[in-house]
């Protein structure tokens, strides 16, 4: 179980129910085209057979990198939204063809209650390819004052105007359309080569009416040349997220001074 997360009570028995992603697994001769299992929670907190499971969608995608509670992503549903990254997905996939990085992809799973107990909604997608989008993936609580829930995505490997700078992208619940789905409706990139913005993201906030998120971006320093880490948080307003300050958290300060 590389990714683990709370899926809260699915099923309405008072008991919170899990999912786990297995990016790695292999399926016969597909390499890590990646797992997820969903347990249904239980009073003696033991498990048998999963009341769940899904491979990816092809050899390599590492499906279940990441994996989230999306709460009510989708307000004309009927059920709870399941989030789940597979950062090496590629639409175009050939097993004759090396591929090399692919796009990546969340998909955003509703529960039904019958059988199977998922169903899939909406496929997410972003606009620069071999940017590792779905290495991670949360919730954003509403972000924007849409009285809707929100999403985020990372996507560490964003190459656009410096390499490796990394994104988060944010889609806002009352955009939120069934289907396939790569009109984000905000991005935030890492301003610096090597900064990996997007590693690692979460909802920062809970007790305010707009939620806010952070980001971590480990490789983010005072100079391209110095990893010193950090991590940014992004309010959200009526005009959806934006930077607090640049950044709210850093692994050493700014005026540290090395000596060889």
């Amino acid at each position: 179980g590389s990714a683990l997360a709370s899926l809260g009570d699915l099923n309405g028995d008072m008991i919170d129910d899990i999912i786990i992603g297995a990016y790695n697994y292999t399926f016969e001769f597909d390499t890590a085209i990646g797992k997820v299992e969903v347990y249904y929670g239980t009073n003696g907190g033991t498990f048998g057979d999963p009341d769940f499971e899904q491979i990816g969608a092809h050899k390599e995608a590492q499906f279940g990198y990441s994996v989230a509670d999306g709460r009510q992503f989708d307000s004309e549903s009927l059920g709870k939204e399941v989030l789940i990254g597979a950062n090496n997905f590629n639409p175009m996939y050939s097993p004759d063809v090396n591929q090399g990085r692919g796009v990546g992809a969340v998909y955003v799973y509703t529960h039904t209650g019958g059988v199977p107990i998922l169903s899939l909604n909406t496929t997410l997608f972003n606009d620069v390819g071999a940017a590792g989008f779905g290495t991670s993936v949360s919730s954003a609580g509403d972000v924007n004052g849409g009285m809707e829930d929100d999403v985020i995505v990372g996507a560490p490997f964003y190459s656009l105007n410096n390499n490796n700078e990394g994104a988060v992208y944010g889609y806002y619940g009352e955009n939120f359309e069934a289907g396939e789905d790569d009109s984000y409706d905000w991005c935030a990139t890492g301003e610096k080569s090597n900064a990996f913005l997007g590693i690692a993201i979460d909802l920062a906030s809970t007790d305010l009416a707009i939620n806010s998120i952070i980001a971590g971006a480990y490789g983010y320093g005072i100079q391209n040349t110095l990893f010193q880490g950090a991590a940014f948080v992004y309010e959200g307003s009526d005009c959806g997220l934006r930077k607090y300050e640049e950044p709210i958290f850093l692994s050493f300060p700014q005026d540290t001074i090395f000596v060889d």
